[in-house]
């Protein structure tokens, strides 16, 4: 007897505050590849590093390079700085914030490819 896939349940979040999670998830997305949430280790001893695109440079960096991403410091707040991020095809005034580089460049590239409101798995929202 078939195994039935249990459907997963989906919420709208707006990019502009996605984090964590579901950022990280809808860049996976964007990159065609299957979300991982922790570190794993396959049945041959392979490594396979969690998805980490908003506080890893080293994951998010080859699609800043790859997507023309531009980020630049527009302010201060109390927690640090404020950033702002465009595509190479965006006007920089029509650019997404972040509290972080990482994070306003990994929502540009988001919004940019799915748009601004989009659909998470509920788990992650």
């Amino acid at each position: 007897m078939r195994a039935m896939q249990q459907a997963v349940k989906l919420t709208s979040v707006n990019v502009k505050n996605a984090r964590g999670h579901a950022l990280n998830w809808l860049v996976a997305q964007c990159e065609g590849v299957e979300y991982l949430a922790e570190t794993v280790v396959d049945g041959i001893g392979h490594w396979h590093e969690a998805h980490r695109y908003d506080t890893d440079g080293a994951q998010a960096q080859p699609i800043i390079d790859r997507v023309g991403i531009t980020v630049r410091r527009i302010g201060r707040n109390l927690g640090g700085f404020i950033w702002m991020a465009s595509a190479y095809d965006q006007d920089e005034d029509d650019g997404v914030e972040g509290e972080t580089f990482l994070l306003a460049a990994m929502r540009c590239h988001v919004i940019a490819r799915m748009g601004e409101v989009v659909a998470v798995p509920k788990e992650f929202a």
